[in-house]
């Protein structure tokens, strides 16, 4: 074969194998790119909803305290927020707070406190929502280790 024609050809195989490798990179790297943009948007979603059960369950809770269940209504944007969780979250974190919402309407339809079980109750309390909070911790901690 004739040098030059080898020649010709070893630098138009070596550049298409130089232009594939830096198409392939530059391909793999928007990829990589856009997956990290996606679940940073997805943990920042997650926790805006985290905050609104945990807000509103606080308030629930509050209110379940010293009064009855007089409305279901009151309880509806809890439910709403769970099912919203149920859609995105993993199991735990529903089941958690699927179980918060559950407390909630149960104390509901227990007896109401008197001041003095409030002040003696805020001060020996478990936290209500220790295990919905541990559960969407963990479960946003793994997320945001994949980016």
């Amino acid at each position: 074969m004739d040098p030059a024609i080898l020649s010709a050809m070893s630098a138009l195989l070596g550049s298409l194998v130089g232009g594939s490798a830096s198409i392939v990179t530059a391909w793999i790297a928007q990829k990589t790119q856009s997956r990290h943009a996606l679940i940073r948007e997805e943990v920042t979603e997650r926790a805006y909803l985290y905050t609104e059960f945990i807000d509103e369950i606080t308030k629930l809770t509050a209110d379940s305290l010293t009064h009855a269940l007089e409305r279901p209504e009151t309880v509806l944007p809890a439910y709403a927020l769970v099912n919203r969780i149920g859609l995105r979250s993993s199991k735990e974190v529903y089941d958690a707070a699927n179980q918060t919402v559950q407390r909630v309407i149960d104390q509901y339809f227990g007896r109401n406190m008197t001041v003095d079980e409030l002040h003696a109750l805020v001060r020996t309390m478990p936290n209500p929502l220790q295990a919905f909070t541990e559960a969407s911790r963990h479960e946003l901690h793994s997320l945001s280790k994949q980016v």
